[in-house]
């Protein structure tokens, strides 16, 4: 074959291999070059509000001095790690495909802020939009949401969509209080039907009833679902101010081994239970560590665990002074027990009477051997 055909040939290849590539990439739908995250630049310390949700509907949390907090709750303070975890969800989101560059299209995509599932803006110290997310509808066949960033009119396919909250009260710490069962030592209650106190005994799930009246017990099962609800005390609602009606007639105090006590004030309106709390120490207060002094490890690790308690019940106060919370009713029907629900008649068991053995036993007559 002559030089002339076999240079003939190598262009028609070059050509064809051309347009091979020029063919995937129409079919394909696609541009050259991805962004690696569809949010790029944003710093976090940057932000002085974060607004989730669409028109009305709005959830707005807003950087107080070094903090966090939920707008729509009075600016109760926002949960650490539900933050976190929005501003990571929004940065690490992925776009995989290239889908228009229309902002006509916006509206069939529901990428528009009034269709869309789920608008995210990031906001300056002005109310200024930095950045934000538009998550769209899901593409026919469930393969990925259609996103764009607030401001841009390029839509893209993302795969990997996370799950958003979107709620006021998902970026709230709902814990009350948490600790381990085995670590409350006496829960006492007061009420206007009457005290009392239940103090755990050696062994698992053992209680006493203290001034236990004669002739009563204590019910086991209700003493141990009393001290499971108390170990884990959560919240569904918050505010400033209790709801007009409300009587805090009962209390509840919890103390644990460390010497730390928290009280709960507990008032009902209608079939919603209603809290207030506060903390103290009841242990040495004036304990400090000093590395100068020649303490033991023991010393000093009992030490540190007095200044910890005493920092958890400082913190505690100041978190809750002021503050209303609504708990679950299941919650509080476990809780607020009088004397009536966690007694009962001790059991007198009729002991069986045994036989005189004076008294002659009849057995079944024999047969006359003489017949």
């Amino acid at each position: 074959m002559s030089n002339r055909k076999l240079a003939i040939l190598a262009v028609v290849a070059v050509a064809m291999v051309c347009w091979a590539i020029v063919q995937s990439h129409r079919s394909k739908g696609t541009p050259s070059f991805l962004p690696d995250h569809l949010l790029q630049g944003l710093d976090p310390a940057d932000i002085y509000t974060v607004e989730i949700g669409i028109e009305d509907d709005v959830v707005r949390l807003t950087r107080q001095e070094s903090q966090f907090v939920v707008a729509n709750k009075e600016n109760y303070p926002a949960a650490v790690k539900q933050i976190n975890e929005l501003i990571t969800q929004c940065l690490d989101l992925k776009p995989s495909e290239l889908i228009s560059k229309s902002a006509a299209n916006h509206a069939d995509l529901e990428v528009t802020e009034d269709k869309a599932q789920h608008v995210i803006r990031f906001l300056d110290p002005e109310d200024k939009v930095i950045t934000g997310l538009i998550i769209g509808k899901t593409r026919d066949g469930g393969q990925g949401q259609y996103v764009r960033q607030v401001g841009k009119d390029d839509v893209y396919l993302a795969t990997d969509v996370p799950y958003f909250r979107t709620s006021a009260t998902d970026y709230l710490d709902q814990a009350l209080l948490s600790v381990e069962e085995k670590d409350i030592q006496s829960i006492s209650l007061t009420g206007p039907k009457g005290a009392c106190e239940l103090v755990r005994q050696d062994g698992d799930k053992q209680y006493k009833y203290v001034n236990l009246p004669d002739g009563k017990q204590l019910k086991t099962t209700v003493a141990t679902s009393l001290f499971g609800a108390m170990s884990s005390l959560r919240f569904d609602d918050v505010s400033k101010q209790a709801p007009e009606g409300v009587t805090f007639d009962s209390s509840l105090k919890c103390k644990l081994n460390s010497q730390a006590v928290y009280e709960f004030k507990l008032g009902k309106k209608g079939e919603d239970v209603y809290v207030t709390c506060q903390a103290d120490y009841l242990g040495e207060k004036s304990v400090q560590l000093n590395t100068s002094q020649k303490d033991s490890k023991e010393e000093l690790e009992k030490k540190e665990a007095v200044l910890l308690t005493q920092e958890k019940v400082q913190k505690f106060n100041i978190k809750n002074k002021g503050w209303t919370y609504k708990i679950p009713k299941w919650k509080a029907d476990t809780l607020l027990k009088t004397p009536e629900d966690l007694l009962e008649d001790v059991k007198v068991e009729t002991p069986a009477v045994a036989p005189d053995v004076n008294t002659p036993v009849i057995g079944p007559t024999l047969p006359d051997s003489n017949n």
